[in-house]
């Protein structure tokens, strides 16, 4: 007869083991893997999880009938194995942006953070690392820069200010507007460019805008040289992340007040 209590201890302690890290593993937001450093990026492990971002089973790409390196987008792959490199020779952590094809033909971005499994004679046996799929959070990006560009360059002066009436954007147009450059108008408030601005004012008009949401009036903003423009301005209130701020769309009448004076005139 023997005494076989502490293997079964062992035993249960390591099937309670494998059995959290399969859970760890199926809640990850994405997928964990450990694989060889090599240009198929030959998989040792891949948690499940890669079924739904790819739409291959992790079988697949443990039994070598599919490689990791045929998933990545043939233009990206270079980039890939590139900064992968440059991290494993600097011995630090790579984080990485790259687009990979499903089983379906669907073009994903994918976010890679990894590591470099060195052996003691400090050569490169493995990498463990997590895959994210940040396709949503790209495409929200790419929209947001597109549209940066083009209220950058759009024809009409655009600048945006806060309650303390501090302007914090101001795009190409409004610059060459007020012949200040974007880092002078950024250090500036209202009442430094509008020539009709009284301290009393403001509060009301704060309310107005935060109650209507737009207000459209004609008033005269003074030039970095001292001139004075009259402009059309269209402004509108929002809240974003917290940030109460205001918007003014601001177009130069000086030909149509020129107009309207000879028009006077007969």
């Amino acid at each position: 007869v023997v005494n076989i209590t502490g293997i079964k201890q062992t035993e249960v302690a390591l099937a309670e083991s494998q059995r959290q890290m399969s859970t760890l593993l199926g809640n990850l937001p994405g997928i964990a893997f450990r694989c060889k450093n090599d240009h198929n990026w030959t998989m040792e492990f891949i948690s499940k999880a890669c079924q739904e971002l790819s739409g291959y089973a992790d079988e697949e790409f443990q039994s070598g009938v599919l490689s990791w390196n045929e998933v990545i987008c043939p233009d990206d792959r270079q980039y890939v194995w590139d900064e992968i490199q440059n991290a494993l020779a600097q011995g630090t952590v790579y984080r990485i942006e790259y687009r990979i094809r499903t089983r379906d033909g669907q073009e994903k971005w994918v976010w890679e953070q990894g590591c470099g499994i060195f052996n003691d004679a400090g050569q490169v046996v493995a990498l463990e690392g997590l895959i994210i799929d940040v396709s949503i959070r790209k495409k929200i990006k790419q929209t947001l820069e597109l549209t940066q560009r083009t209220v950058d360059y759009a024809a009409d002066a655009i600048y945006w200010f806060n309650q303390d009436r501090r302007i914090v954007y101001a795009n190409d147009a409004a610059c060459r507007l007020l012949g200040y450059n974007r880092d002078e108008l950024l250090k500036m408030k209202i009442e430094d460019i509008d020539a009709r601005y009284r301290t009393e004012d403001w509060p009301a008009f704060w309310e107005e805008i935060k109650v209507q949401r737009t207000r459209h009036v004609e008033t005269v903003h003074r030039r970095k040289d001292g001139r004075i423009l009259p402009l059309e301005i269209s402004s509108f209130f929002m809240e974003y992340e917290g940030r109460q701020l205001g918007c003014a769309y601001a177009r130069d009448i000086s030909d149509r007040k020129k107009y309207q004076d000879a028009l006077d005139i007969f």
